[in-house]
């Protein structure tokens, strides 16, 4: 079926078999961690693959419920695009001015709450 699609595209039917690469192995890789931008990369290269070979007349039409056709299609195609671009995993630098610059408020915030709920406390003991 996929060779198929890929022949009757003009394409060699070997390419067909790509695809497998690209819906399994692919996958594989980025829930691994193995090569993950790699992996990312070929997911993109399917899923533009596959819009262009198979949902072209979708490209415009809204499913039952009025949605985009290719909703799921292009939250594929930008989800493995961000991986590949950025990677996969966030790096957060302790050592990073803004890092330090959050640390400090939240310290800030957090004493100066302690002291004010201290200083509540110390005037109701007077109080009493």
């Amino acid at each position: 079926m996929i060779t198929g699609l890929v022949t009757k595209a003009g394409l060699p039917a070997s390419l067909g078999y790509l695809v497998y690469v690209g819906e399994v192995v692919a996958p594989l890789m980025v829930l691994f961690g193995l090569w993950a931008r790699v992996g990312a990369s070929i997911i993109a290269i399917n899923m533009t693959d596959a819009i262009v070979l198979v949902h072209t007349g979708d490209f415009m039409k809204l499913n039952q419920t009025g949605g985009w056709e290719l909703e799921l299609q292009a939250m594929f195609l930008a989800t493995a695009m961000a991986a590949a671009l950025f990677g996969p995993e966030l790096q957060y630098s302790r050592n990073s001015q803004s890092m330090e610059l959050i640390h400090k408020m939240w310290i800030t915030t957090a004493r100066s709450v302690t002291t004010k709920e201290a200083q509540a406390q110390d005037m109701a003991r007077v109080r009493q």
